[in-house]
């Protein structure tokens, strides 16, 4: 239905607000709301993915690390993971500062 569409949908719009927040706002705390809105709607690797971007901003590589590790299994999966070079890169750099 058209509804549950939408409903499967919103987490991709609460997903591009934490990004915004976290890229262009500089507003990580909220932008670490909206990411754990969109993950409570679906996990993606997408979310997973900004959410580790979020956690690694804030020094915190010990949870980011994980997050980018699912998305990039995640995304692994998906024929649109136009991230996948950033969060390999991600992964190894990360890794070194656990």
């Amino acid at each position: 239905t058209a509804i549950q569409s939408h409903v499967d949908g919103g987490w991709r719009a609460y997903a591009n607000a934490a990004r915004y927040y976290n890229e262009t706002a500089k507003d990580p705390a909220r932008a670490l709301a909206l990411v754990d809105a969109s993950l409570a709607v679906k996990e993606t690797w997408y979310n997973s993915w900004i959410k580790a971007q979020i956690l690694a901003g804030q020094n915190n590589f010990k949870d980011a690390y994980p997050l980018a590790q699912k998305a990039f299994d995640l995304g692994s999966k998906d024929a649109n993971f136009f991230f996948k070079a950033d969060v390999e890169k991600a992964l190894a750099e990360w890794k070194l500062k656990i």
